[in-house]
């Protein structure tokens, strides 16, 4: 006890010096990170459990594209509001051949879909050499109506 009376002021010092501490770090991490709490696309995905995409879309799609000849396998991830395809075709695949693939996913989605979600449709050749044109990439806005390459 003789130590805490002898050392008071030191005591006090360092209290307060601990308290400011901890409330500047406070302050710092509201400064650094001030939305922590919100979703990472913030308001931007309002309204999308209205334009819901079905499985059966989805699967719709896949199967018209890998009934083509020159396509051997799709995937697909939704990330938001944009939906991604990645095509793979056989080698030496033409290249237009290659961009119909963009019409059969746009025709086989609603109109709502496709005004509110954007598309992106990789394009890569399997076993693809230097000389290859792929990977190549489409992209479709929400707004616009056809693929830009």
């Amino acid at each position: 006890m003789s130590f805490i009376k002898k050392h008071r002021f030191a005591i006090i010092t360092v209290v307060i010096f601990l308290v400011l501490v901890i409330l500047a770090l406070f302050a710092l991490k509201e400064i650094f990170f001030p939305n922590d709490k919100e979703s990472v696309y913030g308001n931007r995905l309002d309204g999308i459990s209205e334009v819901s995409i079905s499985d059966k879309d989805i699967s719709k799609i896949k199967k018209e594209l890998t009934d083509a000849k020159f396509i051997e396998t799709v995937t697909h991830t939704i990330e938001g509001r944009r939906l991604n395809f990645v095509v793979t075709v056989v080698a030496k695949t033409d290249l237009i051949n290659a961009k119909t693939s963009g019409d059969v996913i746009i025709s086989n989605l609603s109109d709502e879909v496709k005004a509110f979600y954007d598309i992106q449709l990789f394009i890569k050749e399997k076993n693809g050499d230097k000389e290859s044109l792929y990977p190549i990439i489409g992209y479709k806005h929400k707004t616009s109506i056809n693929f830009v390459w």
